[in-house]
């Protein structure tokens, strides 16, 4: 059953100097170390200048990276890794996708952080399998249990895992990786409000690109002003191994 990562993430900041505020937790699966899944969390929130409206407007990320274990119903933390900032771009708001260095920035840290859990004795590396995102013909394959919870394949979500008072059960998917080992298949969701917020179809494209190139790669999200996004993920044990 999908869980909801328990983890009080990231502090949306409302205040005058940042109307662009917003957060994401996500969740990236790098190895199993004795059956446990280990992952690079990221834990993230979003600040602007002029209250993200002008031209010039800069848009920074504040990011509390960590990798943790995937347990039944909770992140459980194995080391902390840094703290960081970044300028995902200087530009206005119709030009964040565009003009946007997230993925560039977060990868590196991703990349280091595979590098560190790579190093942990009986490491297991996870391999991507699938990556989807915004795609009807996807959404076609969910059979609904209610109103909120749907099957895809054999993985169950429950789209009210993302409620909040501010957006109570205003979620949609936006994006779904599978990766697998020999043993196991993870699935991890991302799901977002506020809604009617898409991956443009140019970063869905690099999306898909550098996750078929690389299982541990770093993929992108937008957030809508004062929205934000969770991974949620579901862990079974493959029928067909070997």
């Amino acid at each position: 059953m999908f869980r909801l990562v328990s983890i009080f993430f990231i502090l949306i900041s409302f205040n005058s100097e940042a109307c662009c505020s917003a957060g994401q937790l996500r969740i990236f699966p790098l190895g199993m170390i004795k059956e446990k899944p280990l992952c690079t969390v990221f834990e993230t929130s979003r600040v602007c200048s002029d209250d993200g409206m002008g031209p010039d407007n800069v848009i920074s990320w504040f990011v509390i990276l960590s990798l943790q274990f995937l347990e039944n119903d909770s992140l459980r933390l194995f080391k902390s890794l840094d703290t960081v900032e970044f300028i995902e771009c200087v530009c206005d708001y119709d030009e964040i996708e565009s003009k946007s260095e997230y993925l560039l920035y977060m990868q590196k840290y991703l990349d280091k952080a595979y590098k560190l859990a790579s190093k942990e004795i009986g490491f297991v590396p996870f391999v991507g399998s699938l990556y989807a995102a915004d795609s009807l013909s996807i959404k076609a394959q969910f059979a609904y249990i209610s109103d909120s919870v749907a099957i895809w394949k054999k993985h169950e979500i429950d789209f009210r895992k993302n409620e909040s008072i501010s957006c109570l059960e205003m979620n949609e998917l936006k994006e779904l990786r599978i990766y697998k080992t020999s043993k196991f298949e993870l699935l991890i969701a991302a799901v977002s409000c506020p809604t009617h917020r898409y991956i443009s179809h140019e970063n869905l494209l690099k999306n898909k690109e550098y996750f078929q190139k690389k299982g541990n790669s770093m993929t992108y999200i937008p957030v809508d002003w004062h929205g934000y996004s969770i991974d949620i993920y579901q862990l079974i044990e493959r029928k067909d191994q070997k």
